[in-house]
């Protein structure tokens, strides 16, 4: 909250500064916070404020039913997949688990060597520095894929199918909602 009590006023208090920024596209600054002199008092009021809370641990009955849901889970051997039209919950052998997002990866993409990513991730640079947002983005972050288990499909019991998720999306696709790509394209296609 602070943070962003500093920033509306360091505006109010410069407009000028206000006019001269450019399009960040929905990405925080990766400015240090300025300095404000006339906050001090108030930033210091609220921090003793935060210091002098007091919590007290009187735990609800749905409190301790959530706590051992939870140490159930914790304990269990298996995995607890979502399914995924559904609000259920199953619960699976790693083994399995493992063989589904194997066979469902296999089906729908093909292997690749590690300079295509590199590759993508050098096409985001470019993009991002022609758009003066290079230092707001990250690489092509790599995550693992899962699965939901479709629970509502005829022969759940006897074939399991499932629907494949990839976590792993590019930040500048956030860019793409707001700025029309298509325009700009042949500027960084150019070679550096």
């Amino acid at each position: 909250m602070l943070k962003r009590v500093r920033w509306k006023s360091f505006f109010f208090l410069n407009p000028k500064t206000a006019e001269n920024k450019h399009e960040n596209y929905g990405f925080n600054s990766q400015k240090s916070l300025p300095a404000i002199n006339k906050l001090k008092d108030f930033e210091e009021a609220m921090s003793r404020l935060i210091q002098t809370i007091k919590f007290e641990d009187k735990p609800n009955e749905f409190q301790k039913k959530l706590y051992e849901d939870l140490k159930t889970v914790k304990d269990s051997d298996k995995l607890t997949v979502k399914a995924d039209k559904t609000t259920n919950y199953y619960k699976m052998d790693c083994e399995k688990y493992k063989k589904l997002v194997n066979s469902n990866v296999t089906k729908t993409y093909k292997k690749t060597d590690r300079s295509k990513v590199q590759s993508i991730n050098r096409e985001a640079k470019r993009m991002a520095e022609y758009m003066n947002i290079s230092d707001r983005l990250e690489k092509l972050a790599e995550k693992e894929v899962f699965i939901n288990l479709k629970d509502h499909k005829p022969n759940f019991e006897s074939k399991p199918t499932c629907r494949l998720i990839s976590p792993t999306k590019a930040e500048l696709g956030y860019v793409s909602n707001q700025y029309s790509i298509g325009s700009c394209k042949q500027s960084w296609e150019k070679p550096m």
